[in-house]
């Protein structure tokens, strides 16, 4: 790192995003995204909301300033998983006038150092995988890669895929907790397609004949102005491990996708290690969207 870097760095200050307005933090949001992959403005409304729909801390998310300026941002949000303290970046932005002067490691380490303060015992973080600078900085702090994750998405929202309905199995809604409490519940879904995640989720069930749980899913659902279902997303997927007929149940925990209507449809952030859910979202004919790249740090070391 250049002299030039030491010295910026230097006068570099650390404080808890709540320490600023909406607006000053909506600004800072939209300012540190500038050239992103993916268009994420925000207003100061959807800014606020934002915390909660993602489950971000203001407290444990950091802001960095030189000489009183915003220079760039760290979201976290921390919550207890089987026990124990997980911690999520949830977007790490830099001004663009206050890049490539090592603002992202510092914020980075001092958020790691906050996780550690606050008894965290996992830190997470994902990044698409054309940002090589974030996937190299995460790399250096000791993060670990644990999977690849990609979204895919139904081209023509007017028109529903063509999906196999007929089913031997009975399928309903449930609580998201419920699916949770399955054996072969998916704990090492990313966070934001964890159940617990307060951004609308909604428990799918499918069960056998003999109505014993064979099978889940999880969506988040969006609504219009008038109460109507406007928008269908996967988050994750399973059915019981060793069912003879593991096709038959994960089509019905699909079901939720191919309401008939005009619906906004898609799978967010599905591991590509499950090679059996992609390849039958694939082959109804959704469309790969973005891929990143999950990481995970283990804080207790």
């Amino acid at each position: 790192m250049t002299t030039l870097c030491l010295e910026a760095i230097s006068l570099i200050r650390i404080k808890p995003v709540s320490r600023l307005s909406p607006e000053e933090g909506t600004a800072l949001w939209n300012e540190g995204f500038q050239g992103y992959a993916l268009d994420m403005t925000l207003t100061p409304d959807l800014y606020t909301a934002r915390f909660a729909l993602e489950g971000l801390s203001p407290s444990l998310s950091l802001a960095a300033f030189e000489e009183n300026e915003p220079a760039g941002f760290v979201m976290s949000g921390k919550r207890e998983q089987k026990g124990q303290l997980i911690a999520w970046n949830g977007g790490t932005g830099i001004v663009p006038r206050f890049r490539r002067r090592g603002i992202a490691r510092v914020l980075m380490e001092a958020a790691l150092e906050q996780y550690r303060k606050e008894g965290v015992s996992t830190a997470q973080v994902e990044a698409i995988t054309q940002n090589e600078r974030a996937l190299r900085l995460y790399r250096e702090l000791g993060y670990q890669e644990t999977d690849r994750l990609i979204t895919l998405r139904w081209e023509n929202p007017d028109a529903p895929p063509n999906f196999p309905s007929d089913t031997d199995y009975f399928c309903r809604p449930a609580p998201p907790r419920e699916a949770a409490g399955l054996s072969f519940y998916r704990w090492e879904a990313p966070w934001q397609c964890q159940w617990s995640n307060p951004a609308g989720v909604e428990g799918w069930i499918v069960e056998n004949e003999h109505r014993e749980t064979v099978g889940y899913a999880l969506y988040r659902t969006g609504t219009n102005s008038e109460g109507y279902l406007q928008a269908v997303t996967l988050l994750q997927a399973n059915v019981l491990p060793d069912h003879p007929d593991g096709e038959g149940v994960m089509k019905a925990a699909l079901r939720p996708l191919f309401l008939p209507g005009s619906l906004s449809r898609s799978a967010f952030n599905l591991p590509t290690s499950n090679d059996f859910l992609l390849g039958l979202l694939k082959e109804a004919g959704f469309q790969p969207l973005v891929e990143q790249v999950a990481f995970a740090m283990d804080l207790e070391e």
